[in-house]
């Protein structure tokens, strides 16, 4: 069957078989061929496998599709084609094949996503008539996004307390006293938790135990970055 190789600088090869008469690529999720970046349309290029060939189509996509360093709106791949979706390149290897309509799911292979897949949320979500192109963002919604995304995988807290000790919180909930370091709670229930856009620190109980952010008491607070958090004798500083 034939192949696309998938190069990305700095990554080994990755191949993706082509099995199917029909085979999307783009950043959508509903793509046979997922290439997570903001510089492919969500629906960016489809290849096509007829009698006379295997042809690569663009899909209007914003960045367009190059093969060769030419840009196409439709064209049968050759072996060694080389072809530029985004910042993606491909490579074209043609195999002995079998009628395309004897397969019925596509196959990986040795192809994996990676990358920070999570930014392309809210950009993958769009819908209408133009949802594939990533001009339907703004610098500034692109820009929140990326915020959103540092804090969740980098949010942390720093222990003034414990020689300034970061402990990276992430999406699950983390008490104090258990997963951070926090002693003299006297039986209360401090945690930390990520609401979808930043993390929050939520005071669930405890008549005795006093939760302040910025030396003002609260019950709980979305934090910002250098936020301190003061909990009994302890502070924490946050950091994203």
């Amino acid at each position: 069957m034939a192949k696309l190789v998938i190069q990305q600088k700095g990554k080994p090869p990755r191949s993706f078989v082509l099995n199917l008469h029909t085979t999307i690529v783009g950043r959508g999720k509903d793509c046979g061929l997922i290439l997570p970046d903001i510089s492919v349309s969500r629906h960016h290029a489809q290849v096509i496998q007829e009698d006379e060939g295997i042809f690569i189509q663009d899909l209007s996509s914003q960045n367009g599709t190059s093969v060769n360093a030419t840009r196409v709106s439709n064209h049968k791949l050759e072996n060694g084609d080389v072809i530029q979706i985004g910042k993606f390149v491909l490579v074209f290897r043609p195999t002995p094949a079998e009628s395309p309509a004897t397969h019925r799911r596509n196959s990986l292979d040795e192809y994996e996503l990676t990358g920070r897949t999570a930014f392309l949320e809210k950009v993958t979500a769009l819908g209408g008539i133009n949802a594939h192109h990533t001009a339907n963002v703004s610098r500034q919604d692109l820009q929140s996004i990326r915020d959103t995304i540092t804090r969740k995988e980098k949010g942390a807290l720093v222990c003034e307390s414990e020689n300034e000790k970061r402990i990276v919180i992430g999406e699950k909930a983390r008490q104090f006293g258990r997963a951070i370091p926090c002693t003299g709670l006297r039986g209360g229930i401090v945690v930390v938790v990520w609401s979808g856009r930043t993390h929050r620190v939520i005071k669930k109980s405890g008549l005795l135990t006093t939760l302040k952010v910025n030396g003002v008491t609260v019950k709980e607070k979305s934090l910002e970055p250098a936020d301190v958090i003061e909990i009994g004798k302890h502070r924490f500083r946050y950091e994203a």
